[in-house]
């Protein structure tokens, strides 16, 4: 980083202009000036005088080369604060179409195509007033066939239209909750970070279930093991439950142990139905929402000393306060199913 230091005369001369600058933006400079040979970092400049970090580079940058001569000139073309509605519309085409991970790309695309120049801040601004924001990228299956996942959700919505009193809809899948802590995003403090005990041991709980979206109703199996016979069990839990049910549709992904010959078997007298999802499809296992509510209420940015403390925590979870919970899990676990677009 370019450094500053002046003498004496320099200070002198910088402090006799602010005295009789009656320019904010003239006094400002010279502040930034003075602060950085006081060797001040940018980022405190920054939060001293209230200007962006992007600003206080610019200042010291053309006092360097320039010192006080033009240091002080404004050179800076004013435009209007909002683009043209055609070049807005470009700008969005182009931040959709591309990976975007530094908004000065933006602040260069429109110096380039529309001979403008904005701060990055004013460009940061106008992303969000375009709505736009800045957040990780969501990693999808790469194999996930967009066909199959059309027709599932077609399948889906026939066969819940014409549900019979005698038949009822199940979505299953196993979890294995690891006792550690899972870091997530928090909200904290501006330049201080945030710690969280972690455990070192990966001691985990192994959890086969079952969830009726209409009825909100949970059904679990907990075993060593998630295998064909922790699935059967499972499955002879699901008829006890719903002893008055000719038929009971299961909706399952594609683990080898759903379709073990075991379990085969067991299906051949059995009450279940079970239909295979898609592959690479967990969007249309409205389960999955449910393991991200768990994950959001039980693991994430939570530390537990002891795993028994961690599997109380659970199993009041799944078994014993489930109930509570059912009033949030109404709107984030439905079956409205979406397509993943690649």
């Amino acid at each position: 980083m370019k450094k500053i230091k002046l003498n004496e005369e320099e200070i002198s001369t910088l402090k006799t202009l602010h005295k009789s600058a009656k320019n904010k933006r003239k006094a400002d400079k010279i502040k930034t000036i003075l602060f950085l040979d006081e060797w001040f970092t940018i980022k405190e400049t920054s939060r001293l005088l209230l200007l962006d970090e992007d600003t206080i580079s610019t200042i010291r940058n053309k006092f360097i080369d320039k010192w006080v001569d033009n240091f002080l000139e404004d050179n800076y073309k004013i435009y209007c604060w909002k683009l043209a509605d055609e070049e807005e519309k470009e700008i969005i085409e182009f931040v959709k179409n591309n990976i975007i991970m530094d908004s000065w790309i933006i602040v260069e695309y429109i110096s380039v195509n529309f001979g403008k120049k904005y701060t990055k801040q004013w460009v940061t601004n106008m992303l969000h007033r375009l709505n736009f924001v800045y957040k990780k990228t969501k990693k999808v299956p790469a194999k996930a066939s967009i066909l199959k996942q059309f027709l599932q959700i077609y399948c889906y919505k026939i066969l819940k239209a014409t549900l019979t009193k005698n038949e009822t809809i199940l979505f299953m899948d196993w979890v294995h909750p690891v006792h550690n802590v899972m870091n997530q995003y928090w909200w904290i403090e501006k330049w201080k970070e945030k710690e969280i005990k972690s455990n070192t041991w990966r001691n985990r709980i192994n959890i086969n279930w079952a969830y009726n979206i209409d009825t909100q109703e949970l059904i679990t199996v907990e075993s060593e093991m998630i295998n064909a016979q922790s699935t059967i069990e499972l499955y002879k839990k699901i008829e006890e439950k719903y002893s008055d049910k000719e038929t009971i549709f299961i909706f399952r992904d594609n683990a080898k142990y759903y379709s073990n010959k075991l379990v085969k078997e067991y299906l051949e007298t059995s009450r279940i139905k079970e239909i295979p999802l898609p592959t690479y499809s967990p969007n249309l296992n409205p389960i999955e929402r449910l393991w991200w509510y768990f994950k959001k209420e039980v693991l994430y940015n939570k530390y537990y000393e002891r795993f028994d403390d961690f599997r109380e925590v659970v199993t009041q979870f799944f078994w014993d306060n489930f109930d509570k919970h059912k009033s949030k899990l109404s709107t984030y676990v439905t079956d409205n199913f979406k397509v993943m677009w690649f």
